[in-house]
């Protein structure tokens, strides 16, 4: 019995201890198989992280591209880009007018990619520089014509022989701006939102004579793309702007017209008010309510003009608006220039087929009405009595007097948008001057520093991109200057702008038989730009000095020329599709047709361009 017992005993014993193996064992498998999917959990979820990061990184790439490509930044066609501990690799490919840029973010080893197309986009432009003239005013000579009508802010006039000489359109000259403004305030150490947290901001001046406002100038800079906005200038109410009802004169702030970087902006009126030198007025910018979309008026703090002050508020057109000090101070100044009308302005000499509209009219023949404020004999007879060269029939025209002035329209491409074509060019790269480049030569965006000589008789360049010449341009003799093809119905710009040296260096000469074309192209057999489709090529002088800023030669044709501060000449028959500068002058035979539509020209990079995101999307 014992032995029977102790054997059951020991039998029970092995099976305690291969139950607790089988407990042990399965405890382990189970626990194994736990930590197995721990690992494989945890190492899952190093990947997603990792998979997330490089997604984020990747999508800081593309941010990071087009953010350099819609400022004019310098960016190359590949770039290595650290965000955090992962890395966005951007590759970038233009093709026209579409760009594809592409980011792989990469962290450890898990990868992400996403894919953009920019494409320039035109269709919210507000950009115009029409057929202007500045303040030098138009000065014409025998037989020379211009086909369409003209706004000229200073007098037009024929000098000499003026028989054939002719405006075959209406011809508008504008009252005139003294050449100083009659106040001002012109120094800024600090910023003031405009349409942002204080949707409207004001400053107050009050003028030194009775007279009539011309047109004002504001420091600005903007941030985002804010859209157009209303500039008033209201009477005083107890030391703050007064009511809808007390609106002296309006305008438009274009967006278009003001960069990145401060820059003095002019706007005009579409009302020449006479202002008292015993009243204070206020200048207003109605802003909107974006807070990523805004204007920036810069001010200073240590009062710098003691006749106003700066104010904002929430919305100056309601019943009882708030008005705070701009930085709580009475002592805080916008930047500002207001300039009253100076010399009177007329036409004289010459004749014009449709409206006359200037102070004075004498020694002039009008076939359409005339405004004016006086008028000589000869050119009332002609008024009431109209004959060749009049189209038949001939109807009288009617006399409106005395009506104000036209108002003074600034000229359009201001101090800004020269910046962001300088800037786009620049980020093309830059290269030493003189440049004469052999025929045939593809270039822009590109910075030249020095003279651009385009000097093979007979040459065909192609331009690419924006170029600025920090120096002068020379065209010679039937060189053809072409907009690549890939440009479709944008256009570009070649600007001559030395800005340490405005009044000796950045003048245009065009020679004889010069070609310009746009993207539509050249055609060699007939030897001329083959039908626009829109497309140009804008040359822009900012030279100031005594000689002219543009010449052009004879037979010179097919591109907008721009002087934005001295004096474009056109010579005998030469011809342009478009002409605008500070002053003109048309020599003998000289003929200017203004292409229908092109007040309208889009540019592939700034104010009328803007790069719109057409497609955003991850990719294998």
């Amino acid at each position: 019995m014992l032995h029977a017992s102790c054997f059951m005993l020991q039998e029970r014993g092995f099976a305690t201890i291969v139950g607790v193996m089988a407990v042990l064992a399965l405890s382990l498998i189970f626990s194994g198989g736990f930590l197995y999917t721990t690992i494989s959990s945890t190492k899952s979820l190093t990947n997603e992280i990792n998979s997330e990061q490089g997604y984020y990184a990747s999508e800081a790439g593309i941010e990071d591209a087009i953010y350099r490509i819609k400022n004019g930044k310098n960016i190359g066609s590949q770039t290595v880009l650290a965000v955090g501990s992962a890395v966005a690799t951007t590759t970038i490919a233009t093709v026209g007018q579409t760009t594809t840029i592409t980011a792989e973010g990469a962290l450890a080893r898990a990868t992400r990619r996403v894919q953009t197309e920019l494409t320039l986009s035109t269709q919210q432009s507000d950009f115009y520089y029409g057929v202007q003239i500045g303040a030098g005013g138009l000065v014409m000579k025998q037989n020379s014509v211009i086909n369409g009508s003209v706004y000229s802010d200073g007098t037009i006039t024929c000098t000499s022989s003026c028989t054939g000489t002719k405006i075959m359109g209406d011809a508008w000259v504008a009252g005139g701006a003294a050449a100083t403004a009659d106040q001002s305030s012109t120094t800024q150490n600090a910023d003031q939102s405009v349409g942002a947290a204080q949707h409207d901001v004001a400053q107050s001046f009050r003028p030194s004579v009775n007279g009539v406002l011309s047109y004002v100038s504001l420091y600005l800079k903007k941030t985002g793309n804010p859209a157009n906005v209303t500039v008033r200038v209201i009477s005083d109410k107890s030391g703050e702007p007064d009511g809808p009802a007390q609106v002296v004169a309006s305008g438009t702030l274009t967006a278009s017209s003001v960069g990145s970087t401060y820059a003095w902006i002019d706007i005009g009126f579409s009302s020449t008010p006479t202002l008292d030198n015993t009243e204070t007025y206020w200048i207003v910018i109605d802003g909107g309510s974006d807070m990523s979309n805004y204007f920036v008026w810069g001010y200073d703090t240590a009062n710098p003009y003691a006749n106003g002050q700066a104010k904002h508020s929430p919305d100056w057109s309601v019943g009882n608006p708030t008005w705070t000090n701009v930085n709580g101070s009475a002592n805080s100044d916008l930047a500002f220039k207001a300039y009253l009308a100076g010399a009177a302005t007329m036409i004289d000499g010459l004749l014009v087929t449709g409206d006359a509209r200037a102070n004075t009219i004498q020694n002039s023949q009008v076939c359409g009405d005339a405004y004016y404020t006086a008028i000589d004999a000869s050119s009332l007879t002609f008024l009431n009595s109209p004959g060749s060269p009049c189209s038949l029939p001939y109807t009288p025209g009617t006399a409106h007097t005395p009506v104000a002035d036209p108002p003074t329209i600034p000229m359009a491409i201001s101090q800004a948008n020269i910046d962001t074509w300088e800037a786009a060019a620049t980020a093309g790269g830059i290269i030493a001057g003189p440049y004469s480049p052999p025929n045939g030569t593809t270039f822009g965006p590109v910075k030249i520093n020095g003279n651009l000589n385009l000097t093979t008789n007979g040459a065909i360049y192609y331009i690419n991109g924006p170029v600025w010449v920090v120096g002068d341009i020379l065209v010679d003799n039937n060189v053809k200057v072409v907009l690549s093809p890939g440009f479709g119905t944008l256009s570009t710009v070649v600007i001559a702008d030395n800005p340490a040296q405005q009044s000796t260096a950045g003048s245009i000469i065009v020679q004889n038989g010069v070609r310009i074309c746009g993207s539509a192209g050249y055609n060699a057999g007939t030897n001329t730009c083959n039908p626009s489709n829109g497309s140009y090529i804008m040359f822009l002088s900012t030279y100031n000095g005594a000689d002219d800023a543009i010449q052009l030669k004879n037979n010179s044709d097919g591109a907008i020329f721009y002087a934005s501060a001295g004096t474009l000449q056109v010579e005998q028959t030469a011809s342009a599709k478009q002409i605008t500068g500070y002053k003109i002058e048309l020599e003998n035979n000289a003929a200017i047709t203004y292409e229908s539509g092109l007040l309208g020209v889009d540019f592939s990079s700034g104010p009328s361009a803007g790069w719109a995101i057409t497609g955003w999307k991850e990719i294998q």
